[in-house]
């Protein structure tokens, strides 16, 4: 048998490399079509701008849908800070409208506790290519056991759907200019507070459109005087605050944030500053050493919103959850400097994902965070050098 026998793959494996190559050039090819008609009909980016906003005008329903807003904490003033975007469905939109743009996601990385989720979007014109990365987690809280449970296979698929359309969304309005993007939320803003008026009639009265946002946060659970409170109404409200309150509804239906998150844990019993100093027990989070740390975060708690205490309990309980785990992958490993070294990449992954919970929380709970995550990493020192075991 000669060298070139030898050398040449039989079987399954030539027919493996046949399917790769051929996936290759048709992507080749799809790439170089897109890109000569790109060439051929470039984007008239005015009419792109008039075709957007004249899309909002077509469907009212659709601008009050294509914006959201929710909370992120305080400034250095005190005062709350919120984000803002664009919805999933709006993106798609622009990115049609936009033209000679692909959009697309794929899972870059699965272990057993989440999927990391790129998204990618290419510009035909520019070449200009972004990428933006989504981690879905394997787990969630539970209100029912008051934990953090594994996700059922049909919930984290749904989950995992979500990402992909958020993950795409970001990396194709990334790509897209800041004027079309601003232009488009101001237009949808105008439209959804406008209260979506036909031709030669007039808009609704903007008491009777806040009736209609309350009856909507009523179906989830928020009470008026809860939302008016979160909204600062005190006589009548504004145009402002009502397109807070729809952007801060859409947030909760793109899943950007949820009803605790916002507004506390309405329909269930209040958390006193006890329950706080009880939970933070519960958690490990408080040590001898942060005793008067933790009364003091129990006697805040008392005077806090309901608002500023839900997402504490999230972050103790994934911040509690992450702990053991990595503890026990590191105290387990035949490296410990290879396991912790991975162990502490997580962690900083947790705070990343966790940040805007952690803004969200009064300053003796970030304390509190701060000084348990310092106190896992130390963990992870000391055991990686054999200091402790598990």
């Amino acid at each position: 048998m000669n060298d070139e026998m030898k050398s040449a793959p039989s079987g399954a494996a030539a027919s493996l490399a046949e399917l790769v190559s051929q996936g290759h050039s048709i992507i080749k090819i799809e790439n170089e079509t897109q890109q000569a008609i790109a060439i051929q009909r470039p984007r008239d980016e005015e009419k792109v701008l008039a075709r957007a906003l004249a899309d909002l005008e077509r469907s009212p329903e659709f601008a009050a849908s294509a914006f959201w807003e929710r909370p992120v904490g305080k400034d250095d003033e005190g005062k709350q800070t919120d984000a803002k975007g664009l919805s999933i469905r709006a993106a798609e939109s622009l990115v049609r409208l936009w033209g000679n743009i692909a959009a697309g996601g794929r899972v870059f990385l699965e272990n057993e506790d989440r999927i990391v989720i790129t998204g990618k979007a290419i510009d035909y014109e520019t070449n200009a290519a972004i990428e933006r990365p989504f981690v879905v987690s394997k787990s969630a809280w539970s209100k029912k056991t008051q934990a953090v449970v594994r996700l059922r296979e049909d919930r984290l698929a749904i989950a995992m759907q979500a990402g992909v359309s958020k993950a795409i969304r970001n990396a194709s309005l990334a790509l897209l200019p800041t004027w079309l993007k601003e232009a488009y939320f101001k237009k949808a803003i105008s439209i959804a507070t406008g209260g979506g008026k036909p031709a030669g009639k007039k808009a609704k009265p903007i008491a009777d459109r806040i009736e209609q946002m309350v009856a909507k946060f009523g179906e989830k659970g928020v009470k008026a005087e809860t939302l008016f409170a979160y909204l600062g109404v005190q006589d009548e409200p504004t145009d402002q605050q009502l397109a807070k309150a729809i952007g801060v509804y859409n947030a909760i239906e793109e899943g950007e944030a949820t009803v605790e998150e916002i507004f506390g844990a309405q329909g269930h019993a209040s958390s006193t500053g006890e329950r706080q100093l009880e939970l933070l027990e519960k958690r490990g989070m408080v040590s001898p050493d942060r005793k008067n740390l933790a009364i003091e975060l129990a006697e805040t708690a008392k005077e806090q919103p309901q608002e500023k205490q839900m997402p504490f309990e999230l972050v103790a309980a994934t911040l509690n959850a992450i702990a053991k785990r990595v503890r026990m992958e590191v105290a387990g490993a035949k490296d410990r400097a290879a396991a912790a070294k991975f162990a502490k990449a997580d962690m900083e992954q947790w705070a990343m994902n966790n940040a805007d919970a952690i803004g969200g929380c009064a300053e003796p709970e970030k304390e509190l965070v701060r000084a348990s995550y310092r106190d896992v990493l130390k963990t992870i020192d000391d055991l990686k050098k054999g200091r402790i075991d598990a």
